[in-house]
């Protein structure tokens, strides 16, 4: 007996971990041995894998740094494909190569066009807005008279480039128990307004019964409004950011077109690719059979900058002593050419005189390249490409 229990202790001996006596708890608890013969491994491996996780993206940024500096080169080309970024240069003057961030009132995606806020107050219920100034819209060359009213509405008018809005005006001493008829004008800001903050509108006045109506124009005085007015048809058709717009009449009913192109950070601002190009006319009346395309023309000065610092995208044919009507022949094949590839053309504020006169050049163009005007102008609308 004696004999077997010292070679069993010594067997034990033999395999104990070294400074484990017979006895402990260790020893007397296998499981407590089992926690701590693992724990120390498992702490060892995962520092190790750790390390080489650490070693194999060092290699990978410094063994393969060519690799590195393509992904940064191609990665502004992908958000610019998707119109994240804006090439070129702001009327401002200055660079534009960030991500933009005046987006709070576009739709999602952003050009779509299937909740277009419309006809939202009426005369029975007018929305009342505050006057917040008035200055002339006119060329200082010109003097033609006309006044750029911007209004607060608090966002409570919502509204999209390219729609209009009616005025009722203050009634008279004769007409207090008249209902007044709205007069209608074309909103000349962008969505977001000229503020930028989507509180504010504008819009181009030229009528008397405004002009020199001091209630309706002084900077504090209230306003009633009714509208929006325009269907999809009214606006720019944003989804191809490589189409061309062709804009002929008058100029402050494009000036939110322009101003969401060009001037504004929104994002068909950093897709638009093609090239907007206007035919002003601001006085769209009789006399604008004989009136110059660039007298007057409200807004001009804000258009020649925007021509300056985005040569390649906006064009505008504006010459003193040319009538719109034949600035438009000079380029009518051009134009043509555009339509033929998709280009949208909108007309706005032409009298019946000068918009047959505009039809004349087109059915010329399709007489030299026989086709049926007829035919040719149906299948446009058809395609929403004609915008009148």
């Amino acid at each position: 007996s004696t004999v077997l229990s010292s070679a069993h202790h010594a067997a034990v001996a033999s395999i104990r971990p070294e400074g484990m006596t017979i006895g402990t708890t260790a020893a007397m608890n296998p499981a407590a041995t089992s926690s701590t013969a693992t724990s120390t491994p498992a702490v060892v491996l995962f520092l190790c894998a750790a390390f080489r996780t650490v070693r194999n993206v060092s290699r990978v940024f410094y063994k393969n740094l060519s690799s590195s500096l393509f992904l940064f080169a191609v990665l502004p080309m992908f958000l610019n494909s998707a119109g994240f970024l804006k090439k070129g240069k702001s009327v401002r003057g200055n660079p534009i190569n960030s991500i933009k961030t005046q987006d709070f009132l576009e739709a999602r995606p952003y050009w779509d066009q299937s909740k277009i806020p419309t006809q939202m107050y009426s005369i029975d219920k007018p929305f009342i807005g505050k006057v917040v100034s008035n200055k002339s819209a006119a060329n200082s060359k010109n003097g033609d008279g006309a006044i750029h009213i911007t209004i607060n509405h608090g966002g409570k008018f919502p509204f999209w480039e390219g729609q209009s809005l009616g005025i009722i005006p203050p009634p008279s001493t004769t007409q207090q128990q008249q209902q007044q008829q709205p007069q209608i004008y074309p909103i000349t800001s962008s969505r977001y307004g000229d503020s930028k903050n989507g509180k504010t509108l504008s819009i181009c006045v030229t009528e008397p019964s405004l002009l020199h109506n001091a209630a309706a124009t002084t900077p504090g005085s209230a306003i009633a409004l009714t509208g929006p007015y325009g269907t999809t048809a009214a606006l720019l058709p944003e989804s191809d950011p490589t189409a061309d717009y062709i804009m002929v009449g008058d100029s402050a009913s494009y000036r939110g077109f322009v101003r969401r192109l060009f001037t504004e950070n929104t994002r068909i601002s950093y897709a638009y690719e093609g090239l907007a190009w206007l035919f002003p006319v601001y006085y769209a009346g009789p006399a604008a059979l004989s009136v110059p395309s660039s007298v007057p023309s409200s807004y001009e000065d804000e258009f020649r900058a925007v021509a300056d610092d985005f040569p390649e995208t906006f064009r505008l044919s504006c010459d003193g002593g040319v009538s719109v009507v034949e600035m438009m022949r000079e380029h009518v094949g051009d134009i043509f050419d555009r339509l033929e590839k998709g280009a949208h053309i909108f007309f706005r504020g032409l009298d019946e005189d000068i918009m047959s006169r505009v039809l004349d050049l087109f059915r010329c163009v399709c007489e030299d390249k026989g086709v049926d005007y007829a035919s040719w102008k149906q299948g446009l609308i058809n395609k929403k490409q004609w915008h009148e």
